[in-house]
C-alpha cells in the first residue's frame, strides 16, 4: 500500500527491495486460544499485498479463515539484525485458486522461485494444485529501520 512507505525515505525504499528480492517470509497467525503460529512460507509482494499459496488445510489457511490478524516478516540482514520489515494486516483466502492467480504473474512469480521450484522437485502446475490456496495479506502497518 502506497501510504506505508514514504517517498524517498532510504530505510522504506530498502524495505520495498526486500520485499521484491527476499525468497522466504515468516507468516505469523495466532490461534483461537491466542497462541501465535510462525512458519516460513514463500511469499510474493505484488500491488500492495502479500501473497502466499498454501494447502487448504494448513493451520495459517485455518486461522486466516477465521479471521486472525497476520504478521509477514522478512529475516534480518547482517549479523547485528540490520534491514528489518515487519508488516502487520489483515489476510484473507481470495476466492481464485492457485492456478486462476498465477495466471497474471505467472512470468515473475516463476522467475522469482525459478531455484526454489527446482529444488522442491515440483513442476509449477503441481505446485499450484496441491498449494491450491491463496493467502493476500494486506498490509496495515510498516516497521522497518
Amino acid at each position: 500500500m502506497a501510504e506505508l512507505f514514504t517517498p524517498g525515505d532510504p530505510v522504506h525504499e530498502k524495505a520495498q527491495h526486500l520485499l521484491d528480492s527476499e525468497l522466504i517470509a515468516w507468516f505469523t497467525t495466532v490461534g483461537e486460544d491466542g497462541t501465535p503460529h510462525a512458519v516460513p512460507v514463500w511469499f510474493f509482494w505484488h500491488d500492495g499485498a502479500v501473497w502466499i499459496l498454501t494447502r487448504p488445510d494448513s493451520v495459517k489457511a485455518r486461522q486466516v479463515r477465521r479471521g486472525s490478524r497476520a504478521l509477514v516478516h522478512l529475516n534480518t540482514q547482517g549479523r547485528f539484525g540490520a534491514d528489518v520489515v515487519v508488516l502487520s494486516g489483515s489476510a484473507r483466502i481470495i476466492d481464485q485458486s492457485a492456478a486462476e492467480w498465477l495466471i497474471t504473474v505467472r512470468e515473475p512469480w516463476t522467475e522469482k522461485y525459478v531455484e526454489a521450484i527446482e529444488d522442491f522437485g515440483m513442476p509449477v502446475d503441481e505446485l499450484v494444485q496441491q498449494f491450491e490456496a491463496v493467502i493476500r495479506m494486506e498490509p496495515e502497518k510498516l516497521l522497518a529501520w
